[in-house]
Order: structure tokens, then sequence, then C-alpha cells
């Protein structure tokens, strides 16, 4: 958490020097966030202190540049992803490797995952302020994660077919084949599925100070605890490999 704050400040500070914002005392600002502890009915079971509050005055500037980065990437993304899916099924005409499958596995994740862009841009734009509603905000905050954990999987499995290959130069038996790769990546789809589904049980629209926020609310601390818990384990297994 001081590392975001640290980061936020920087960055604030960097815009302030290029005259993006006008001169603020940001160390002034009063960012008591906590993930326990709230007393609050409005904000029971979120990760934000009853006493936060987050200053929005003169930060228009800075939502409006990460809103433009945001649709930006999504146009990139879209068409970018589109040519490579395209190229590799052109290329299914001479043959195709491992490494192809997961590449069009990544790049059609990665195309789902600019489909939610916009809709963060708009959130961002509004001073992170859910307009979509309550289904739209499970959805989106459902496929955005779905579509990372997928991409990790997904290049993990690239990073080990390549070792395999280099490792295995002079035998074809240890060689993974197009065949295999298709339930491979099948099954890191579904691994990647597994993991989300805490987002798509917790993910919900909740009133925060005034404003309808698309974010994870858990019942208490003990699910909070066992959330991060998952990301850890599966950090840390994808890590050894």
């Amino acid at each position: 958490m001081r590392g975001c704050v640290l980061i936020w400040v920087i960055l604030i500070e960097m815009l302030q020097q290029l005259d993006f914002l006008p001169k603020l005392d940001v160390m002034d600002f009063n960012l008591t966030l906590s993930l326990a502890g709230n007393t609050s009915e409005e904000t029971a079971g979120l990760s934000i202190d009853d006493d936060a509050t987050i200053p929005t005055y003169g930060l228009v500037s800075f939502r409006i540049l990460i809103s433009t980065i945001y649709f930006l990437v999504c146009v990139v993304g879209l068409l970018g992803n589109f040519f490579v899916m395209y190229l590799i099924r052109a290329k299914k005409v001479t043959g195709l490797t491992a490494i192809d499958i997961f590449v069009f596995c990544l790049a059609l994740s990665d195309f789902q995952l600019a489909f939610t862009l916009p809709f963060w841009a708009v959130d961002a734009i509004l001073d992170f302020s859910w307009p979509f509603g309550h289904t739209m905000c499970k959805i989106i905050l459902t496929m955005t994660v779905l579509n990372v954990y997928n991409n990790v999987f997904l290049l993990t499995a690239m990073a080990v077919t390549r070792y395999w290959s280099v490792a295995s130069a002079l035998s074809l038996r240890c060689r993974v084949s197009t065949y295999i790769a298709k339930w491979i990546s099948f099954a890191l789809w579904v691994l990647a599925l597994l993991a989300t589904i805490p987002t798509l049980i917790f993910s919900s629209t909740n009133k925060v100070l005034g404003d309808e926020l698309c974010l994870l609310k858990f019942p208490g601390n003990k699910w909070l605890a066992t959330y991060h818990l998952q990301r850890v384990i599966i950090a840390s297994s994808f890590h050894w490999w």
C-alpha cells in the first residue's frame, strides 16, 4: 500500500513539473487507507477506512490522461491481436507449431482484455465512479482478471515449451506437438477460469463516500486473506516453472 501511495505521489509531482496539474501539497493528502477495521455501514466489508479521503480537485488532467491511454491501448490491442490471429490462421496451410498455438490463444486473450478497457476508461474519467451497474461490474471485472490469469499461464507455457525445444533439440520425442499444445491451452483456460471464481462471486458495486464503485467486497477479513493467499500460491507455483 505504501508503495502504491509513493508511486501516486511521484506521478502527481511529475505532472506538476510539466504544468499538467496545479501546484498542490500532495503530502498533505489524507491517504489513510486500511484493510480492516471498517465501522461505517456504507463501507462495511470494504478495504477503505472511514476516515479516508481521496482528493479529486486538480486531478482532472490526470484522469483524462489515464482514460486516453486506456482508449489508445484498446484500439491498438484490438487491431494488433486481430491481425496476429489472422496471420496464424493463414499460416495453418503451411503447418503450425506449438508456439503458434500458444501465441494464438494469447492474442485471443489479449483481444478479449482490450474489450474491457473502454469501461475502465469511462470509470477513470468519472473519478472511478462506476456508471454501468452491478451486472456489468461483475462481467467486466471477471473478464479482466480471467484474461490476466490466462496471459500469465500461457506465457509460462510458451517459456517451458521453448526450453524443451532447446534442451531436446536432438530428440523428437520430447517436443510438444500442436495437438498437445491445444489441450494444454484448453487446460490453462480452465485453470484461469477456476482461479477467477472468487472474483465472479465477490465483485459488486458498492457506495463508498457517496460514489458507486466497482470492486471486490468480501464478507470478512478471512475471505480477503484467503483470496490473497490464492494469488500468492498461484504466483509461486508458476514462478518455480
